[in-house]
């Protein structure tokens, strides 16, 4: 009885969290944008708002050093120098509490490959990095009949406007430039979908081959340019590399109509996350 208490009120804490935390994306079996080719996802799912920050990759690491190693500008900027191998570990330790048991799959501590299928029959609930198409339709599909597609993820096909504030660069209060540093994750306007961050900040790993060696990076900038922002652009690195200005963000598949399949291995850094939430509303 002790222990289903215990659970039951871990459960509410996960549920709140996530729900906070997630955007959901449906139009189940959009077509594809017609200028890319990318985008088509026949199922709904949800991916975070926000690109992982340092707070809560730290939190992984902590708990399992196997997730890997990472740095950050700021403990609520998005963490960086994480390969792709490692925000896979990442997504597994979120899954089950475990680097090396989720949808990424592992014979000792080798990687061998993605196995999407078998971690929702064993968790229900799942946390991955997005696919391509995953990750395209939540930053660029803007849900009109008439005009299904944005060139930006600020749902229009106009590049924002360069401007200053608060000692960031930034492109015209929808999401800071690349000056240097990442700026802390959640400053600038929420986009189409209800993401921030999207359209800059550090590229992102996504789930998908670009070639037979790398996988596909989206979002963020080339060097100094806004060109990283367009649905066109994208980029590709292998999955051992690990880049100054380089992240990602974290989808669930399938959408849950609840989180209690979620394993407890991430309880900790979401609480992370709501905490980093609260302080940041403060601090604006």
């Amino acid at each position: 009885m002790n222990k289903i208490l215990k659970i039951g009120v871990l459960l509410t804490l996960i549920s709140g969290i996530s729900d906070a935390d997630f955007v959901t994306i449906g139009g189940a079996g959009i077509a594809a944008d017609p200028a890319t080719g990318y985008g088509y996802v026949n199922y709904s799912y949800r991916i975070s708002r926000y690109e992982v920050t340092g707070t809560e990759f730290g939190a992984a690491v902590a708990a399992d050093p196997n997730v890997g190693t990472y740095s950050s500008d700021s403990p609520n900027a998005p963490a960086e120098y994480v390969s792709w191998y490692e925000a896979a570990k990442y997504c597994n330790w979120l899954t089950s509490g475990n680097a090396y048991l989720g949808a990424y799959t592992h014979s000792g501590s080798s990687f061998t490959g993605i196995d999407r299928a078998s971690a929702i029959a064993i968790y229900g609930t799942v946390c991955v990095l997005p696919t391509e198409d995953e990750w395209y339709k939540a930053a660029y599909w803007r849900n009109d009949p008439a005009d299904q597609w944005s060139l930006y993820a600020n749902g229009t096909d106009t590049a924002p406007i360069w401007g200053t504030a608060n000692g960031w660069n930034y492109y015209n209060g929808e999401d800071y430039a690349y000056g240097g540093d990442a700026w802390p994750v959640g400053y600038g306007a929420q986009e189409q979908n209800g993401t921030y961050d999207m359209m800059g900040n550090v590229v992102e790993w996504t789930e998908s081959s670009f070639d037979a060696s790398e996988q596909v990076l989206r979002g963020g900038f080339n060097g100094s340019s806004k060109l990283g922002l367009r649905s066109l652009v994208r980029g590709g690195g292998a999955p051992s590399d690990e880049y100054n200005s380089g992240g990602f963000r974290v989808a669930m598949i399938p959408e849950p109509s609840t989180v209690l399949l979620f394993g407890i291995g991430g309880v900790g850094a979401w609480l992370l996350r709501r905490s980093r939430m609260k302080a940041q509303t403060e601090e604006k």
